[in-house]
């Protein structure tokens, strides 16, 4: 290559990584400022976001974390609500833990936990840890709480959240019934995917609006931190795996068998992973080797459908935002290197 042209690809090459270095010096702009927050949140901690597919580790993550921050852990786990819905739900056992858990066993009755009930709740316990000088640390595997609580639909009147009791008696089924009002929304859902189909039917009845015509907003309703932790597959996989034998072990058919009728149906009717699965084992319909790989199997279903929600999530957060947004693979690195980053980046 004659010398004049290697000197130009030398200077081309040294302005673009100048460029590079420029661009990643950059401070960023966040495009929330401090003012767009109401001034009693202003002076908050960051809410911290601790998110991931089920069996991947955020349970024993976020309890070191709050060992180390002074922190207090919120469930944003939906099936964890439940009171007797506990080893089938890998909930902890946050009576004997020293650090405060908050929402667990928030519902002791079978009936569903709206929406608008469940934010109404963690924010006000948010607050009042914060009221005292701790930190919230949100901890579960349910993607729809995050996104109620960093996004909200920009069509929205101002007035209270979507709720299931605005909902009538109808004939049919629920899909059928979605289909009857908004076919565009009912197209996009499975006839089986019940959480969905209960959610754009609140949202049909609560505002007058077709759940096919609304845009998500991005606003948080106050400062946080998102660590989305992940696993490589294989080892995630592995992890299920194991754990479903364990929580056989720890007494899961004795859970299920000691439920009511109300709650067996409940479970159902939610579609909590395995519950059903050990009732149709319980009446011998299932082989104990056929109940444990169909739990394992929809486990896995599961936490890949989690992982393509979060992602599509973090795609939605404005890219100047993303300063609050951290990724960490624990098939990589240990966790306690993660947890001192993390430790420094909050303090």
């Amino acid at each position: 290559m004659p010398l004049f042209c290697c000197n130009i690809y030398a200077c081309l090459l040294l302005r673009t990584l100048t460029a590079k270095r420029l661009l990643y010096e950059l401070p960023i702009k966040s495009a929330l400022p401090l003012q767009a927050f109401p001034l009693y949140l202003r002076d908050m901690e960051k809410i911290i976001i601790i998110a991931g597919p089920t069996g991947v580790g955020k349970s024993d993550f976020a309890e070191a974390l709050a060992h180390h921050i002074n922190g207090e852990i919120v469930n944003a786990d939906q099936g964890q609500l439940y009171e007797p819905l506990t080893i089938g739900t890998a909930k902890p056992d946050w009576k004997t833990h020293k650090i405060p858990h908050h929402l667990f066993d928030h519902v002791t009755e079978p009936r569903n936990c709206s929406n608008s009930e469940y934010q109404k709740a963690v924010k006000e316990c948010v607050n009042d840890i914060h009221a005292r000088g701790k930190r919230a640390i949100l901890v579960g595997g349910s993607g729809f709480y995050y996104q109620m609580l960093l996004f909200d639909f920009a069509q929205f009147p101002q007035k209270t959240a979507p709720d299931r009791q605005s909902i009538p008696e109808f004939d049919g089924s629920a899909w059928e019934h979605l289909q009857s009002i908004d076919p565009d929304r009912a197209r996009a859902l499975h006839p089986h995917d019940l959480y969905r189909i209960q959610r754009a039917l609140e949202i049909f009845y609560t505002y007058n609006v077709l759940p096919s015509a609304l845009q998500l907003m991005y606003k948080p309703w106050a400062p946080y931190h998102l660590v989305h932790i992940t696993r490589d597959t294989q080892e995630l996989y592995a992890r299920i795996n194991r754990r479903t034998h364990l929580m056989l072990e720890q007494g899961w058919l004795e859970e299920t068998a000691s439920l009511t009728p109300a709650w067996k149906e409940f479970a159902r009717v939610k579609k909590t992973i395995g519950y059903d699965d050990i009732l149709a084992y319980q009446f011998n319909l299932l082989s104990y080797p056929q109940l444990i790989e169909t739990i394992q199997q929809k486990t896995r279903n599961y936490a890949k459908r989690q992982k393509t929600y979060f992602r599509s999530l973090l795609k939605k957060i404005p890219s100047c935002q993303l300063d609050n947004v951290q990724e960490i693979n624990l098939t990589l690195s240990p966790v306690d290197l993660y947890l001192n980053q993390l430790i420094q980046r909050l303090s």
